[in-house]
C-alpha cells in the first residue's frame, strides 16, 4: 500500500507534491500551494469590491453612459439619419442634406434664387436707365426717356416750369402770369412786349395806347 512508502520514496514526485501528500489537513494543503479560503461560486455578482468606473476595469477608450446616450439608444433611426452622424466634414454633411453653395453664404436672403452666388454679383441696367456695378453704383437716364407723367404729378390744369431753385414743378396759371414780363410802352425809343397792364375800374371805354396806358 502507498502508506507503506515514505513520500520521499515515490518516484518522480516534487517537493510541492510530497508536501500535499503529507499535509495534516486542508489548511496545510492550501498553504502548500499558496491558496487562501474563499466561498466564491464563480458568479460576477458574488464578487465584492467591484470597480464602479470603466477606468477601474482598465478601460480607457469607452464612452461613459449618460442620459443623452440612453435617449439616443431608444430612437428608431434610419440609414439616412445615421449617415448624418458619420459625415467626414461640413461639406460632406451639406452634400448629404442636398444643400448647394448658397448654404455657405452670409447675410439674409428672401425669394427665389437660381444659378451660382459667389458674393456681390455685377448688376447691369439696360433700357431708359443704364449702369453697371456691384453694390451701389451710378446710373444714367437716357435722353428723352422721362415723360411728362414721370416728370411731375399735376393736381390741376397748369404748366410745368422751373422754380426759383431751378427745380421743375407744376405751375398754376397765376404763378406763370406772375413770372412773365410786363409790357413796356413806347416813350420815344420803342417799348417791349409783355403782359398788358390791367384796366382799372371805369376803364371799360378806354383803349390801350402805345405808351402802355389806358386812354379815352
Amino acid at each position: 500500500m502507498l502508506s507503506a512508502f515514505l513520500s520521499t520514496q515515490v518516484i518522480d514526485t516534487t517537493s510541492v507534491g510530497r508536501s500535499l501528500m503529507t499535509a495534516a489537513d486542508a489548511a496545510a494543503a492550501r498553504a502548500a500551494i499558496g491558496a487562501g479560503t474563499s466561498s466564491f461560486d464563480g458568479a460576477f455578482s458574488s464578487l465584492s469590491g467591484k470597480p464602479t468606473t470603466l477606468s477601474g476595469y482598465g478601460i480607457t477608450d469607452a464612452q461613459p453612459l449618460d442620459s443623452d446616450l440612453t435617449a439616443i439608444a431608444a430612437l428608431t433611426t434610419t440609414t439616412y439619419g445615421r449617415s448624418l452622424l458619420t459625415g467626414a466634414d461640413a461639406a460632406a454633411t451639406r452634400t448629404t442634406l442636398g444643400l448647394g453653395t448658397l448654404a455657405t453664404q452670409s447675410g439674409t436672403f428672401s425669394g427665389t434664387s437660381s444659378g451660382t452666388n459667389t458674393g456681390d454679383q455685377t448688376i447691369t441696367l439696360t433700357g431708359d436707365v443704364t449702369g453697371s456695378g456691384t453694390g451701389s453704383f451710378a446710373a444714367t437716364i437716357g435722353n428723352n426717356a422721362v415723360t411728362f407723367a414721370k416728370l411731375v404729378a399735376a393736381g390741376s390744369a397748369g404748366f410745368v416750369g422751373a422754380t426759383a431753385a431751378g427745380n421743375y414743378s407744376h405751375r398754376t396759371p397765376t404763378q406763370v402770369t406772375a413770372a412773365l414780363d410786363a409790357m413796356v410802352g413806347d416813350s420815344g425809343s420803342g417799348g417791349t412786349k409783355g403782359l398788358v397792364p390791367a384796366p382799372a375800374a371805369g376803364d371799360s371805354t378806354k383803349y390801350l395806347r402805345g405808351d402802355g396806358t389806358w386812354q379815352t
